[in-house]
């Protein structure tokens, strides 16, 4: 799958999806797009150097496969750090190569649009959407939701996590047509 954690901070979210991706489908190339504003945030990302308390919820047999330790630091193996493609980007903002159509599977946006205006999230909303095929799945933060914000969506509970489902073509074609 083509994944992007966007509002990707320190990295820990993007290297935590392509170490999960990596144990389920070890025999697939996989690339996980991880975006974020500050560059600074996303050179020390790039590094992949933890502290135990980033990793505190981490299971111990997932650390001690893709982790490694140099003195009090965590870090993170080089074929996950390859996996990882940290870009320097706004939600904000139009970028016609960021925001590709149909571009991934799956977003990750987790507690980033609770901090936007109501017309930034609008605007970040349609700038996901569009990146994102029909049937793909948005993630969002648990404080967040896409009530009001947005019907190109079904909200989605499985395993104790609330999650949408981007509508099908045909989802979206069958509700705008007239009764």
């Amino acid at each position: 799958p083509r994944v992007l954690s966007a509002g990707c901070s320190s990295g820990e979210e993007p290297y935590s999806l392509a170490m999960l991706l990596r144990e389920l489908r070890p025999e697939r190339e996989l690339v996980v797009s991880a975006l974020d504003v500050n560059a600074s945030v996303l050179a020390r990302a790039r590094e992949g150097r933890y502290s135990a308390w980033s990793l505190r919820e981490m299971p111990d047999c997932s650390a001690s496969r893709w982790l490694s330790t140099v003195g009090k630091t965590h870090v993170v193996a080089d074929v996950i750090r390859r996996s990882v493609a940290f870009v320097n980007g706004n939600l904000c903002s139009d970028d016609a190569e960021l925001f590709r159509p149909r571009a991934y599977d799956v977003i990750f946006c987790r507690n980033v649009l609770m901090y936007f205006t109501a017309e930034q999230r609008r605007g970040a909303l349609e700038r996901l959407t569009r990146c994102l095929v029909p049937g793909g799945y948005l993630f969002l933060g648990s404080a967040e939701t896409l009530r009001g914000e947005s019907h190109d969506y079904h909200l989605c509970h499985t395993h104790g996590a609330f999650y949408y489902r981007r509508k099908t073509e045909a989802e979206l074609a069958a509700a705008a047509a007239p009764s």
